[in-house]
């Protein structure tokens, strides 16, 4: 959860996955359930937040938020597990011009994403 972010503001997070099954499998994430809300300017955080993920040996994405995707996040062996951070970046882009320009688009907008993890038998 990254709450009250403005601009320049960098918000990370963990999750550690484990594949708790006897067997290999193949482990993906998926982005899904975005939902933007627009402030009272009318700007989408979906169009300006950036997010990095990452584990301690591969960077999986780093782009756009609304860009994601499924993204492979290679082969698990039974118990092994990985910690991921995710990083969220609201880039600043200097002094807005106006009180509802620039930066100041995206003032009291609000979204939401899920990140759903899946694993198959290798």
């Amino acid at each position: 959860t990254a709450s009250n972010m403005k601009p320049g503001d960098v918000v990370s997070g963990i999750v550690t996955i484990e594949n708790t099954g006897s067997l290999a499998g193949v482990f993906s994430l998926t982005a899904t359930n975005l939902s933007d809300t627009p402030g009272s300017n009318g700007g989408k955080l979906s169009d300006v937040l950036s997010i990095t993920i990452a584990d301690d040996n591969d960077k999986l994405y780093a782009g756009p938020i609304n860009s994601i995707g499924t993204l492979d996040a290679g082969p698990y062996a039974p118990d092994e597990e990985r910690t991921y951070t995710f990083s969220v970046t609201f880039p600043d882009s200097g002094n807005p011009g106006g009180s509802t320009s620039g930066d100041n688009l995206y003032q009291g907008s609000s979204m939401s994403i899920d990140f759903v993890w899946t694993a198959m038998q290798q």
